[in-house]
């Protein structure tokens, strides 16, 4: 019934026995980065309680499954467009047994927005079920998560992922595909855009590039390593920046023990010597703060001031919050 999605076991149990008992919730919220299964789940739980003609739901056809999301040019979901949602809910369905309404992109809403989806989330049409995508249950009203059945996606096991992905490229190595896995922290939305691009192996050196010159403490340097990235640029770099990381304090950790389940041990064993300079918990922090950025490039921050975060941590200053 889910098996199209990985992992998330718990969810699908639990999802599998309301529709089996056919008593679903009348509101989901499905929270994780871009690239987590949040779609995949929403639309596999779509065509199972949509009833009638539930294969069109795959091809975008099902007249009573309806995605709202930010028109084409705008950033938000719009409160006239909950609005319209809100009134469209209480017309009966027009082939299954329910409408189904994917609200992909909760966190574009603004509190005016959320507010009127609350109105209908607290008193719906008994044949709606509402299920809302967001990328952080943070910003999602605690008023609207209350109404809710909620799921913070999990991210995937590097060879679970690659065994995934090798049905999708036949034609890369499962080394390679589980490498994107783990510089993708388990993401494989993002391990597919990295599997395909063709900069992984320069995304790799320039990590190598970056740690050299942080070593040394040369701010200038390093900081050009990605101040002429673009945000798309960006946003394939720093997954790979994450894991080169998490292996250099790994290795730093752990030594030699386990060598051989780092990504980057080549790179790291021939520059072991310098990369000791940086501090164990500046690696850790340094981490956790490319996600940090991850996400504030998602959100339209200046792509460059951004990055420079990590630098500025790197080279042995403060954390910027």
């Amino acid at each position: 019934m889910f098996e199209a999605l990985l992992s998330n076991n718990r969810m699908k149990e639990q999802l599998t026995s309301a529709v089996s008992s056919d008593r679903p919730m009348h509101a989901y919220l499905f929270c994780g980065a871009v690239g987590t299964g949040k779609k995949t789940a929403a639309y596999l739980l779509a065509q199972q309680l949509v009833g009638k003609n539930g294969q069109k739901v795959c091809r975008g056809t099902h007249p009573d499954v309806i995605t709202v999301s930010p028109p084409d040019g705008k950033k938000l979901i719009s409160v006239e467009q909950i609005r319209q949602m809100r009134a469209d809910a209480f017309v009966k369905p027009s082939e299954g047994k329910r409408k189904i309404y994917i609200i992909d992109g909760v966190q574009l809403m603004n509190d005016a927005g959320q507010n009127a989806l609350l109105t209908v989330l607290e008193q719906p049409p008994s044949f709606a079920v509402f299920i809302l995508l967001s990328e952080s249950r943070g910003r999602v009203l605690p008023t609207v998560i209350s109404r809710c059945c909620v799921y913070d996606m999990e991210y995937v096991e590097a060879k679970e992922g690659a065994r995934y992905l090798k049905n999708i490229y036949p034609d890369i190595s499962v080394m390679r595909l589980e490498t994107a896995m783990y510089a993708a922290s388990g993401n494989v939305g993002l391990a597919m855009t990295l599997a395909e691009s063709v900069d992984f192996d320069a995304h790799a050196a320039k990590c190598e590039k970056l740690m050299l010159c942080c070593a040394v403490k040369n701010e200038y340097s390093a900081a050009s390593v990605m101040s002429k990235m673009s945000k798309e640029e960006l946003l394939e770099f720093l997954p790979v920046l994450t894991m080169y990381l998490r292996d250099t304090a790994v290795y730093r950790t752990v030594g030699r023990a386990n060598i051989d389940t780092l990504v980057f041990r080549d790179s790291i064993l021939k520059n072991s010597a310098q990369f000791d300079k940086i501090d164990l918990n500046i690696l850790y922090d340094a981490a956790l703060t490319c996600q940090d950025t991850l996400e504030l490039i998602n959100a339209n921050v200046n792509p460059a001031l951004a990055a420079a975060r990590i630098v500025i941590l790197l080279c042995g200053g403060k954390n910027i919050d």
